[in-house]
């Protein structure tokens, strides 16, 4: 379960334009930060993505990924052209593909790798999809998790959905500010759409050939929308919540006000647990069991919170499966700069986002290279060692922690925007007064991190049952424990 959105001119402070998205995906699924400079290829080579390979082009641009640490393509990134995308899992009625094609993730790789401008990348990603489809297992451990996707593309001067339903797919232009999760939003108000569109549907007597009832185009929500899937993602709830939080800050949103909202944890909500016991083999799903509990305790606990969280808190294997596994924010400028902030650590409400820089041959995401256990060189991981211990106090610290947390986030924010105000032609150095910042940003955050895990840990965390029996095995699995 995701969440992507973007902020148009008409909706941001300064009239730049503001793309993020949080990352949801199996709670110990390591989540990377990558930078590939551009690079030249010659005729003939291969690409190898993450179950096929196809041809390369003659050139890429540069890129930075956030990306699971398994899959070949990202999550969400951005190029040096000001191109950024992020993708959504939606559930259509359509079926897989059989054989293994491109995954959501390599699309949005592949096309950030070979555009300069928003509609380029719908060509791109158009083009790849008629050759060779959607498919593949998208799930790190579990693999029958298999999903069509939808993205938002947005660059300098412009941005659109484009959802893809099996081989056909539909864009729709954004002019104010639009959400995306894990369901169709693409009704009948499209404003391009491949040629086969509306032939699986047709193939089975879903629409006649002049559409559904009562409409002259096919309208892809109502069609293709696998309903069961669709509303137990709680992907109507974040999406209508997202607009929400955009439309109370409409003209005064900065990037400030847009990590509050991938650090949402969605108000008045009934909760929902899995209890498991192991002795019986029985499991037992209760809904809105916590929901007095939930009254009583004003302040939020990731125990019982819901998928209707955009910062999206795991809490069993079977109902809240999903964890915000990382989250980027990406601020273009009216003036053609480039701003990113990326927290490249999961739980973005006990995150930190730092700023990246594109145009060096590097970036300082060394340490985030790692695998499926804990690596205590890993940034990643020694913020997961955070982040669990964390979740033992969460309400006795949060506040605490938050308010620490902001300003070491808004001095970031500040100081970013001033060197590349101050440094408008960026040059490949390694060692200039920018990669120098964004280096030093990311050494304190880990600094302060490591504060935190030593308080915690002198800390008796509170336990609650099957809750921490959960992330308990989850830490073992890992070798946390």
């Amino acid at each position: 379960m995701c969440d992507t959105f973007v902020a148009m001119q008409n909706y941001t402070a300064n009239k730049s334009i503001i793309f993020a998205k949080n990352s949801d995906r199996e709670p110990d699924e390591v989540h990377e930060l990558i930078h590939y400079p551009t690079k030249e290829y010659e005729e003939g080579e291969r690409v190898k993505c993450t179950y096929i390979e196809i041809p390369q082009v003659r050139k890429t641009y540069e890129v930075i990924l956030a990306k699971p640490f398994w899959i070949w393509g990202c999550e969400m990134g951005v190029n040096e052209k000001g191109v950024v995308i992020g993708n959504e899992a939606i559930f259509t009625k359509i079926a897989y593909e059989k054989e293994n094609g491109l995954i959501g993730m390599d699309l949005i790789r592949l096309s950030l790798e070979r555009s300069e401008t928003s509609d380029m990348a719908v060509e791109v990603i158009a083009d790849l999809l008629n050759k060779y489809g959607q498919g593949g297992a998208c799930g790190y451990r579990d693999k029958k998790m298999k999903y069509h996707n939808s993205f938002l593309i947005a660059d300098f001067n412009s941005a659109k959905v484009m959802e893809c339903y099996g081989r056909e797919w539909a864009v729709k232009e954004i002019k104010d500010a639009y959400s995306i999760s894990n369901c169709i939003s693409i009704e009948d108000d499209y404003d391009h759409n491949s040629d086969n569109f509306g032939e699986y549907a047709k193939s089975k007597n879903w629409i006649s050939s002049e559409g559904i009832k009562g409409y002259e185009r096919l309208n892809p929500k109502k069609v293709y929308t696998s309903h069961f899937l669709t509303h137990f993602s709680g992907a109507k709830k974040r999406r209508n919540r997202s607009f929400e939080l955009m439309d109370k800050e409409k003209g005064k949103l900065d990037v400030l006000n847009i990590t509050n909202i991938l650090r949402d944890h969605f108000p008045g909500k009934s909760s929902q647990v899995v209890n498991f016991c192991s002795s019986c083999l029985a499991k037992v799903f209760v809904s809105d069991v916590l929901n007095e509990v939930s009254k009583r305790n004003k302040k939020y606990h990731p125990s019982y919170g819901s998928n209707a969280d955009i910062c999206m808190h795991a809490a069993n294997s079977i109902i809240r499966k999903s964890q915000t596994t990382g989250s980027m924010i990406v601020e273009l400028t009216k003036d053609k700069k480039i701003l990113i902030y990326a927290t490249g650590t999961s739980a973005p409400c006990i995150s930190i986002f730092k700023p990246l820089f594109l145009g060096y041959k590097m970036i300082p995401t060394e340490n985030y290279h790692t695998g499926k256990f804990y690596d205590e060189k890993s940034v990643w991981w020694k913020h997961e060692k955070f982040h669990r211990l964390f979740l033992t106090n969460y309400k006795k610290f949060i506040e605490e922690y938050s308010h620490e947390r902001n300003e070491l986030e808004k001095e970031f924010i500040n100081e970013s925007t001033k060197f590349v105000t101050k440094n408008a032609k960026l040059k490949y150095y390694t060692k200039d007064e920018i990669y120098k910042f964004s280096l030093s940003c990311f050494k304190r955050a880990q600094d302060f991190t490591d504060k935190w895990i030593e308080k915690l840990s002198k800390i008796k965390g509170r336990k609650i049952f099957f809750y921490t029996n959960y992330w308990n095995k989850l830490s073992r699995r890992n070798r946390l424990l």
